[in-house]
């Protein structure tokens, strides 16, 4: 089973599509079936589902969600000083909308190992969902220069972008983002965020453009911007100063004409 849990790890590590992630959630899985207590498989198999509500969100996220929970429920008492299990139980949390849950269980990892660089910088994403993006600024930045060739440093990308939207400094917000968009060029979210961007300082040309490279690489993601946190401050900041834009745009909402959810319906009653 150990041998089986370092390669799923490493193939983790290089996985940057959907299909690729489920590859290495079967991986954990088979090392389950021959020690089914083995906390890294556990836990390794959790943030498979986690990263895949992250990622590339779907009608299935809430089944995801519950069975990471129940997944980390197994995992955390075989071992509660383990700063990776505790980073990705905080992972889970924030899922769950328990933003200070997370910050809890984060901080506890960074205790145990202060330079777990994946903590680092998820303390950077947190202070983004908790709506305090200027906060996220530094830990993020201390990630990309701890590990600078780390295969998340797109996501860290990412998150900067974030943090910059939310505190309406877009320009900033455009060079995060499109560093993000040069190393991962096939996700959606740094593309939407980056057309967001753009059209909040007036760049309709390249908004234009990054919303078309978004609808080259969007595959019916259930988006919902408010679904990485229900906490005020960042909500409030949400709607001032991306969702305008975003809709502005059309990109796709649960609730709105572009979703995914109701182009599925709308294509299925065509067929009737």
């Amino acid at each position: 089973a150990t041998d089986l849990v370092m390669q799923a790890r490493a193939a983790y590590y290089r996985a940057n599509t959907l299909e690729a992630l489920q590859q290495v959630r079967a991986m954990f899985e088979k090392a389950l079936s021959i020690n089914a207590n083995d906390q890294a498989a556990l836990v390794g198999r959790a943030v498979t589902m986690v990263e895949q509500v992250f990622g590339w969100p779907s009608d299935a996220n809430a089944q995801l969600i519950d069975e990471a929970d129940r997944v980390m429920a197994k995992a955390m008492p075989l071992d509660r000083h383990n700063a990776y299990a505790r980073f990705v139980m905080s992972r889970l949390r924030q899922m769950q909308s328990r933003i200070e849950a997370a910050l809890a269980e984060n901080q506890i990892a960074l205790e145990l190992d202060p330079n777990l660089v994946e903590a680092i910088a998820w303390n950077g994403h947190l202070q983004f969902a908790s709506g305090r993006p200027e906060l996220g600024i530094e830990p993020l930045q201390r990630a990309l220069a701890q590990s600078p060739k780390d295969r998340m440093r797109w996501v860290w990308c990412l998150m900067l972008g974030l943090n910059y939207s939310l505190m309406g400094q877009y320009h900033d917000a455009i060079l995060w983002l499109e560093r993000s968009i040069a190393i991962n060029p096939r996700h959606w979210a740094n593309l939407a965020f980056a057309a967001v961007a753009y059209a909040n300082v007036g760049d309709f040309a390249n908004a234009t453009r990054a919303r078309a490279q978004f609808e080259d690489v969007y595959r019916g993601e259930v988006i919902e911007p408010r679904f990485y946190s229900q906490t005020p401050a960042y909500l409030e900041l949400l709607d001032a100063r991306v969702m305008p834009a975003w809709r502005k745009l059309g990109l796709p909402e649960p609730d709105s004409p572009t979703s995914h959810r109701r182009l599925t319906m709308k294509q299925a009653a065509s067929k009737q």
